[in-house]
């Protein structure tokens, strides 16, 4: 018994200090880049640096009334907002606050994977993968994909509460809500993550066939969310 759970306790230290040299090389990686950078000619500028609603003084008011902004994703213009109060339009920050995004995304992805209990070679392959392909370079050195980054920390972390809802019987209710709200922040970052629903069906039908019947309709409140903001957003994009 005591040798069991000191291997468990082995393999836990293995994995923490595998998560840490990703961290840590990821942040490295990034680091000088993200010094040295300036805001890009692209959405940045529409987003913010020439954004006049939002470096105005009724900037919030724009964002959550009159959504006079260019995409319909108030929690990305609403953190946008407070980093231009804290750093004005110093474009260093704003890069580094990506960065600590995507080392926080880093941790989330590891402790979802590790929830659904996959080899823990694929967990290292999948995690190292997330954090240095080059397709993340885009999201962590645009400023403006910040809406990327906020919407899979949301995404993420909504997955972890329905995971946890599925084992939980005394906490569901809870879990369910936290889930439910955490999806709502994600797609108000950025409504890619409409397809939060589709994977959450899969998985019940892959893991939890006998409850499928009920699992579905309890989740159908997460279909309807992302059916409302898809065609916001449609409608957004026409506009």
């Amino acid at each position: 018994m005591i040798s069991l759970n000191t291997s468990k306790i082995g393999s836990k230290t293995s994995e923490l200090l595998l998560l840490l040299t990703i961290l840590t090389l990821t942040f490295f990686v990034y680091f000088y880049p993200c010094w040295e950078s300036e805001f890009l000619n692209w959405d940045d500028e529409r987003y913010l640096t020439e954004n006049k609603a939002l470096l105005s003084e009724d900037a919030f008011y724009w964002i959550w009334v009159e959504t006079e902004m260019p995409d319909p994703y108030p929690i990305t213009f609403t953190i946008l907002r407070l980093e231009y109060l804290c750093f004005g339009l110093n474009s260093v920050p704003f890069h580094y606050f990506n960065l600590l995004l995507h080392l926080l995304n880093i941790v989330l992805f590891t402790f979802f994977l590790s929830k659904i209990k996959l080899p823990k070679s694929i967990v290292s392959f999948s995690v190292f993968l997330y954090a240095l392909h080059p397709v993340q370079v885009e999201t962590v050195m645009w400023i403006s994909e910040i809406k990327n980054l906020l919407s899979a920390a949301f995404y993420w972390s909504s997955w972890l509460a329905f995971l946890h809802y599925l084992e939980d019987t005394g906490q569901r209710k809870r879990y369910y809500v936290l889930g439910v709200s955490l999806f709502i922040f994600s797609l108000a970052s950025k409504t890619m993550t409409v397809t939060l629903p589709v994977s959450l069906t899969l998985w019940f039908w892959f893991f939890h066939r006998s409850q499928f019947t009920s699992l579905f309709l309890r989740f159908l409140p997460l279909w309807f969310l992302s059916l409302a903001f898809g065609l916001i957003s449609i409608q957004s994009e026409k506009q």
